[in-house]
């Protein structure tokens, strides 16, 4: 008996041996079975950036008409901005909301400072690049500000800020043209036409450029003409007349500098087109009846 009782105790003993093979052959299989289930059927796990939730507090303001809804959401998404970062102070993308919140909020200085430490911070990223967009809108904030600045007469405040922020977009032809309008008004005439000439550089169909470049040639064209230096100031003229072709006086200055020079019937047809710009003008209209009368004539001394 006690024979049969040892082989039936071997044989529980492979039956417990099989099963504890069994399963730990087992777990290579469902560990296999998991990541299967991961990677085929994608189980994900949704990862939220800490600054998600501030920034839809301050876009849903942009869109937000009333005005106190529209004040809470970016008083609530700029404080949840400031608490993220205490969390993250170093890290670009915090510092480009932070410019973005204060665009929205009008504060144009604090936009500006937290957008170049974005630009800094972010230089030579490779994920979640911040730099261009930074660079982007860093730009429409200077250009707000700059033109906040020429409404009030601050000339010389605008070209500050357009100078010192132009290198983040030097494509863009509003940073020469505003830097030629604060030229033009400081009374530094030859640094607005080289703004104005770099604006239609990067944007011949600039229609303020055009414009502006034309007055600025008129008065070029105007200070020689009173100097009898007729044949510069017909260049001038000529200039400002291709870039602003609805500008009467500038014909008719143009016209005279023509007659001056002895080109009676090249002038003829310039004060015809300054009458045909403005009828009501009568000084138009006589020096366009002297260039016809004295046509060939070199004395210019009754032109109006």
């Amino acid at each position: 008996m006690q024979e049969i009782k040892d082989i039936e105790e071997i044989k529980t003993d492979i039956k417990k041996t099989t099963k504890i093979d069994f399963a730990v052959a087992i777990v290579p299989f469902i560990i296999a079975i998991i990541l299967f289930a991961l990677v085929w059927l994608k189980v994900e796990t949704e990862v939220v950036d800490p600054w998600v939730a501030a920034i839809q507090k301050i876009d849903n303001s942009r869109t937000e008409k009333d005005e106190k809804k529209k004040k809470m959401l970016l008083d609530e998404g700029g404080k949840d901005l400031k608490d993220v970062m205490t969390k993250y102070p170093f890290h670009a993308r915090v510092h480009f909301f932070m410019g973005y919140y204060f665009m929205n909020i009008g504060e144009t200085d604090s936009a500006i400072f937290y957008l170049r430490n974005a630009i800094n911070m972010g230089k030579g990223a490779v994920v979640n690049q911040v730099d261009a967009q930074a660079m982007t809108m860093i730009s429409q904030v200077t250009l707000t500000k700059a033109s906040k600045e020429i409404q009030s007469n601050n000339f010389a405040g605008a070209k500050k800020t357009l100078h010192a922020n132009k290198m983040y977009n030097p494509a863009d032809p509003n940073f020469p043209y505003l830097l030629g309008v604060c030229s033009q008004n400081l009374n530094e005439m030859d640094s607005a036409a080289y703004f104005y000439t770099k604006t239609l550089q990067i944007d011949p169909n600039h229609g303020p450029g055009k414009e502006n470049l034309g007055n600025v040639s008129f008065m070029f064209g105007t200070t020689k003409l009173n100097k009898n230096e007729n044949a510069e100031a017909e260049k001038d003229f000529r200039k400002a007349v291709e870039l602003a072709p609805n500008f009467a006086q500038a014909f008719n200055n143009l016209g005279i500098s023509l007659l001056r020079q002895n080109k009676s019937k090249d002038a003829i047809e310039i004060f015809e087109r300054a009458v045909y710009l403005n009828p009501k003008e009568p000084s138009f209209k006589g020096n366009l009846e002297i260039a016809k009368k004295n046509s060939g004539i070199s004395s210019a001394s009754s032109i109006k």
